[in-house]
């Protein structure tokens, strides 16, 4: 995976919520940090054609912050937290608010531009 791909997610992210999408916005703020923690794995040479959520979650917390000490323990929180607020706005009945969309776009700004640092991306 690619860092523009990240990229591209948090831009519609940020355009949805300009729209009111809140919904489609958090969604797509997740997906913007599944695809930078994707990077930053690939770059340290962990490849895997098909990463489940769990599965990519799991290794970036024990490669790259417990093992490698490359990212903050916080960020292994932004996967999980963004994982719950995506299952929110795509699977349950009750929408996601703005502050929420917004924190999350924030969240997964704020994680892009580490793995972009971290990776010299």
């Amino acid at each position: 995976m690619s860092l523009p791909k990240a990229e591209e997610f948090l831009n519609a992210a940020d355009i949805c919520l300009q729209h009111g999408y809140c919904n489609a916005s958090a969604s797509r703020s997740y997906y913007a940090t599944f695809h930078a923690a994707w990077h930053a794995l690939e770059a340290v040479g962990l490849h895997s054609e098909n990463w489940t959520h769990e599965a990519l979650q799991a290794a970036f917390s024990r490669e790259l912050i417990h093992r490698r000490k490359l990212y903050p323990a916080g960020l292994a929180d932004s996967l999980s937290r963004a994982i719950i607020v995506r299952h929110r706005a795509d699977y349950n009945r009750e929408n996601v608010s703005a502050t929420v969309a917004r924190r999350l776009l924030d969240r997964a700004r704020e994680f892009i531009e580490r793995v972009r640092e971290v990776t010299k991306s």
